[in-house]
């Protein structure tokens, strides 16, 4: 599950929604980040405690 956030609540959110999986299944929690409808966004693996995020917005001319 991955998760973006405009807000700082990345970790507080992350921990509470793997608390309340019953599974294993791995949670992405990212805070500090503004998107908008049509944006790509990769994500790294961490460095040093620190994700590399890139988003992309692709414009299409006809």
């Amino acid at each position: 599950m991955i998760v973006i956030l405009e807000n700082d609540f990345a970790k507080a959110l992350g921990q509470t929604i793997k608390n309340l999986m019953r599974n294993d299944r791995p949670v992405i929690c990212l805070d500090k980040i503004k998107v908008d409808a049509g944006d790509f966004i990769d994500i790294g693996r961490p460095i040093a405690g620190v994700v590399p995020v890139v988003i992309k917005t692709l414009i299409y001319n006809n």
